[in-house]
C-alpha cells in the first residue's frame, strides 16, 4: 500500500497591470492593452483552475483598479470584468508607486506577474524592483507592438506623439530611425539588466506573435532550473 498526498499550495499570485496611455497603441490587430488583458486572461484561467488563487491590480499614475487574490469561477470574471473596462485605461505611467501599493496591501507571499511595456520608468525603479523580489517571486512581461520597436521605412514624414504629454513632432523616419531603434535596444537592455540585477525575470513579447510558445518555453526553463 502506498499513501499519496496532495499538497494544498493555495499560492497568491497577483497580475500588476499598466494601463497607461502608452498601452492604449497597437500596429497590429491588437493594441498592447488588448494583447495583454488576453495573456493574463489566459494564464489566471489556467491558475485557478489549478487551485491558486489570482488577483489583479491595474495602475497609470496611481493604482485603478484593485482586485485581492481570491479563487473560483466568480474570481476569473471579476478579473475579466476590470481587464475590459475601458474607464480604467489611459493617463500617465508610476511603476514604482504601483509596486509600493502592492507591497503595502499583500500581507502574504506569493508571485508577482508585471505585464507593461515599461516605457515611462522612472530614475531609481530598480531599488523599488528590488524591494517587491524581497516579499514576492517576480516576473516581468514586456508587451511591445512592433512600433515600439522599429519605424517604418518610405512612407515620408509622419507624426508621432508622446502618449503621455500629447506634444507631436513631424519626423521622417529613414533620418531618425536607426538612431530610434539603437535607442530601445538599449532601453530594453537596461530593463532586462534591471531585472538581472534584482533577481527577476522578465519575458519578452510582441504583439505581432502568440504569446503561448514563449511563455510556455519560460516555464519549462523555470521548472527545469528548480528542480535541477
Amino acid at each position: 500500500m502506498v499513501k499519496q498526498f496532495r499538497e494544498e499550495r493555495e499560492l497568491d499570485i497577483y497580475f500588476l497591470v499598466d494601463a497607461s496611455s502608452s498601452m492604449v497603441f497597437g500596429s497590429t490587430d491588437k493594441l498592447k492593452n488588448e494583447y495583454a488583458a488576453e495573456f493574463v486572461a489566459s494564464l489566471a484561467h489556467f491558475i485557478l483552475r489549478v487551485g491558486d488563487n489570482v488577483g489583479l491590480v491595474m495602475f497609470n499614475d496611481n493604482v485603478v483598479h484593485n482586485l485581492p487574490a481570491a479563487n473560483g469561477s466568480n474570481q476569473f470574471y471579476m478579473l475579466l470584468r476590470g481587464l475590459v473596462d475601458p474607464s480604467l485605461y489611459g493617463g500617465g505611467y508610476n511603476l514604482e508607486e504601483a509596486i509600493r501599493f502592492i507591497i503595502r496591501s499583500v500581507q502574504k507571499k506569493g508571485l508577482l506577474i508585471i505585464v507593461s511595456d515599461f516605457i515611462g520608468l522612472r530614475a531609481g525603479w530598480e531599488k523599488i524592483l528590488r524591494l517587491a523580489t524581497g516579499k514576492f517571486d517576480v516576473i516581468g512581461v514586456m508587451v511591445r507592438d512592433p512600433r515600439d520597436r522599429e519605424l517604418p521605412r518610405g512612407v515620408g514624414q509622419v507624426m508621432i506623439s508622446d502618449p503621455y504629454t500629447g506634444k507631436t513632432m513631424l519626423v521622417n523616419p529613414d533620418e531618425v530611425g536607426p538612431a530610434y531603434e539603437n535607442y530601445v535596444k538599449r532601453y530594453e537592455a537596461m530593463v532586462e539588466a534591471g531585472f538581472a540585477a534584482s533577481k527577476a525575470d522578465l519575458i519578452k513579447l510582441a504583439t505581432d506573435k502568440s504569446f503561448i510558445k514563449p511563455v510556455i518555453n519560460y516555464f519549462r526553463r523555470r521548472e527545469l532550473i528548480f528542480s535541477s
